[in-house]
């Protein structure tokens, strides 16, 4: 049965500096040894008008029988570079 026995364990970090960098990231495993999934959010200013950012997301090991299955090969990870005008 999907979602019993798992442990989720995750971090913000905020750097409270001019940057504004910012990190959030998270995991959660199956304590019976199938599946992992992880996520990561990062973010720092570059200078007054952009910013950077990281997304990133990996589903591992997803068995047939759990609920995340059908998201089992939507590992996603996008970089973004932003501009204010």
């Amino acid at each position: 049965v999907s979602m019993q026995n798992d442990l989720f364990v995750g971090c913000r970090l905020s750097l409270n500096d001019r940057q504004s960098t910012e990190l959030l990231a998270g995991m959660i495993t199956d304590l019976q040894g199938r599946g992992l999934v992880f996520s990561v959010e990062a973010s720092r200013r570059l200078g007054d008008s952009a910013k950077i950012s990281l997304e990133l997301q990996s589903f591992q090991h997803i068995h047939d029988d759990e609920t995340l299955y059908a998201l089992r090969n939507d590992d996603y990870i996008q970089l973004s570079f932003t501009k204010y005008f």
